[in-house]
Formats: C-alpha cells, sequence, structure tokens
C-alpha cells in the first residue's frame, strides 16, 4: 500500500472518529457499508452497525453535541494493512479498544465491521 492509500485509510477513520465524537450519523454512516456489523464485549450477537448509527438519532437526540464532543476521546493506536484490507484499533475513552475492518470498494475505504472490548 502506497503511503497515499494509508493516508486515505487514517482520513476515514478520522471521519469516522471525529463524526463519532459528535454524534454526526450522517456523516459516520458516509464510511461505513450497509451491511458492516458489530460486536460489542463477550456476546455472541452482533448487530448491523449502519443501522446502529442510523438509529442513534432517534437514541441520543437529547445529548448535548458540544459535552459529547468535549467528553469523548478517541486515539487512533494502530492502522495494519494487507493489499486492499486494513485493520484498524482504536482506543475509546480509555474505556474500550476497538477493531475496525475496512475493506477497498469503488475506490473508497469502508468500514465492514467493528468489535469492541470493554477494558477491565
Amino acid at each position: 500500500m502506497t503511503q497515499d492509500e494509508k493516508a486515505l485509510v487514517r482520513k476515514t477513520m478520522e471521519i469516522y472518529i471525529e463524526a463519532s465524537r459528535w454524534l454526526d450519523y450522517d456523516k459516520v454512516i458516509s464510511v461505513v457499508h450497509p451491511d458492516a456489523r458489530l460486536f460489542i464485549g463477550n456476546t455472541s450477537e452482533s448487530k448491523n452497525l449502519y443501522k446502529h448509527w442510523k438509529q442513534g438519532l432517534e437514541r441520543f437526540k437529547d445529548i448535548d453535541r458540544e459535552e459529547s464532543n468535549k467528553n469523548t476521546k478517541i486515539e487512533i493506536l494502530s492502522i495494519e494493512v494487507e493489499g486492499t484490507i486494513v485493520n484498524v484499533k482504536l482506543n475509546y475513552n480509555s474505556r474500550y479498544y476497538d477493531f475496525h475492518n475496512l475493506i477497498k470498494i469503488n475506490e473508497e475505504w469502508k468500514i465492514v465491521d467493528k468489535v469492541s472490548h470493554e477494558i477491565e
């Protein structure tokens, strides 16, 4: 992968991170594949990540966006690349490790799954 491609992956994740902090659901889903899956913790059940964020509009409608942005810290810990697939490890508020897998679809990087582990 070229440095330009790696920069595009980082930009995709920065869009996801910034939009997550501001609870900007439309921007979040712009980088998420419609069939993406989400697994949280040690559950064996998953849900659709795209729909999870899409439904957030209603679930968090009363949350102060400024407070969310101020109180949410998300850090990229690593980016591992193999051809047209990427794994990104994030630290979310020092409370969760999140792993996001991305693939390149139609010249764009899209998140296709997310697994999340609560730090004990």
